[in-house]
């Protein structure tokens, strides 16, 4: 130990390593494309139902159909690599320049305490809200307008 505790306890030091994953991969429902999925399972599933006769046979047409089911989604909504960073859909390369003029203004009014650079921030400050706020407002009337035109069984809303 490199140093002493000052206690009639032992340290217990252990050290945690992490490897690193690879990187996540995900399947997003709402991309998929519904029409590609319906011409695979179409193809694969046709009428098989004829020679049943046995529970055995019932068994191995349900797994025709449920491997039928699963490969045609994976076709139809392959999966995409997810990164470890989220990105927010609002930001943009405006809103970035003008978050760096503001905080340049308030470096420089704190640095100086003249109440003309003080009014400077201000200005700066409040271009960079503003911006950031018309942003998000047009990403979810954006968001909305494509929402509405999701398909039925991508929908994430239980019909009764």
């Amino acid at each position: 130990m490199p140093g002493d505790s000052f206690s009639d306890h032992r340290q217990i030091q252990f050290v945690i390593k992490q490897d690193k994953r690879p990187p996540s991969r995900r399947r997003n429902i709402k991309n998929t494309n519904w029409n590609t999925y319906e011409e695979e399972f179409g193809a694969k599933v046709g009428l098989w139902f004829s020679n049943i006769t046995t529970p055995a046979d019932i068994d191995r047409e349900l797994a025709k159909v449920n491997s039928a089911v699963i490969t045609s989604f994976e076709t139809a909504c392959p999966e995409s690599r997810v990164s470890g960073r989220h990105k927010v859909p609002w930001w943009n390369h405006e809103l970035k320049v003008l978050r760096q003029k503001a905080n340049k203004a308030f470096h420089t009014a704190y640095k100086s305490r003249s109440p003309d650079d003080w009014d400077k921030h201000i200005a700066a400050r409040r271009a960079f809200k503003k911006a950031l706020r018309q942003s998000k407002r047009e990403t979810w009337r954006d968001f909305c307008s494509k929402t509405e035109g999701t398909h039925e069984s991508s929908s994430n809303s239980i019909k009764y």
